[in-house]
């Protein structure tokens, strides 16, 4: 039987650990010793960096119909460009790319 992978286990718990809450992420990593919080701190920086570097490939300017959507969805998307926005920047793409999918640009 192989011997399970620590790192695979490791970046599993990043990755769960990237998806909580800022606070609830900051008290986890603030309950573990130096060595672990670094280990971590690592890995997590590895799991979004592939996000980054996703966002950066994509382009991150998606055409849509702004007239076909509601206000607070415009809103929403307006208000993620700024410092302090509800939305992350994975969040907005991933929004802003199923908008464009779903009422794209007019020729």
């Amino acid at each position: 039987m192989p011997l399970p992978n620590p790192d695979a286990a490791v970046r599993a718990i990043a990755a769960e650990l990237a998806a909580l809450h800022v606070e609830d992420s900051a008290a986890i990593l603030g309950a573990l010793n130096e060595r672990e919080r670094k280990i971590i701190e690592q890995f997590l920086r590895v799991h979004i960096g592939g996000f980054q570097e996703a966002l950066a490939v994509s382009g991150a300017a998606a055409a849509y119909d702004s007239s076909r959507l509601s206000p607070w969805l415009i809103q929403q998307l307006q208000s993620a460009r700024q410092e302090g926005g509800t939305l992350t920047p994975t969040a907005r793409q991933a929004l802003l790319d199923c908008v464009a999918k779903l009422h794209p640009v007019s020729p």
